[in-house]
């Protein structure tokens, strides 16, 4: 009686607790700005990115601490991509799709911006060529740069989107053609740098 109990008030406090990532997620802080009933389905344009920064709370946090420039381009095939270490995101005008897939983007990319701004030199100083736990050699700004898409997705899923955030790193590795090394190593950092990095 007791062990159903216990699984009883669990399974209510798991229900709570996916509510409440509900009413935090992206979507409906979009809906809550007054942008929209259905952001997933609203066609978005280039411009958008200025009401987005300045209404969804989550995306002006990011944009007031990582100010970030929106360039459009045409014929990549990414819809959003920032230029590594600068605040230059380059928006490809001829991807745009729905108006939350924008927001997400965004907000991906800028806080590559504020990884750059406020957490790179934490890493960095974190490797040299005599340390045998941080060696720093030519996978050092690889690594770095696979963890900062690591936040960024894992930034998206905490915000509502269904994201394999495991999956997408081994992707972004094959496509950088980078040894499994590399991710393995991150992966046995993962922790370690989540505690170090600190956030928006």
């Amino acid at each position: 009686m007791a062990g159903a109990m216990f699984q009883s008030i669990m399974s209510g406090l798991s229900s709570i607790d996916s509510i409440l990532g509900g009413f935090n997620s992206l979507r409906n802080q979009i809906i809550n700005a007054g942008l929209g009933s259905n952001p997933e389905k609203t066609q978005a344009s280039f411009n958008d990115w200025e009401k987005l920064t300045d209404k969804v709370p989550e995306l002006n946090k990011l944009f007031s601490k990582a100010p970030s420039v929106f360039i459009p381009v045409t014929g990549e095939n990414y819809l959003g991509q920032q230029d590594p270490f600068t605040n230059r995101i380059r928006i490809s005008t001829d991807k745009i799709g729905s108006l939350l897939e924008y927001a997400y983007t965004i907000g991906h990319e800028m806080l590559h911006v504020f990884d750059d701004k406020y957490n790179y030199k934490k890493y960095i100083d974190l490797f040299s060529t005599n340390d045998r736990e941080f060696e720093r050699n030519r996978y050092t700004i690889p690594i770095y740069m696979l963890f900062k898409e690591y936040r960024g997705y894992s930034w998206e899923k905490s915000l509502g989107k269904d994201v394999d955030v495991d999956r997408t790193m081994n992707a972004y590795r094959v496509r950088w053609a980078l040894p499994q090394k590399t991710l393995d190593f991150l992966n046995s950092k993962i922790k370690f740098l989540s505690n170090l990095f600190i956030n928006p």
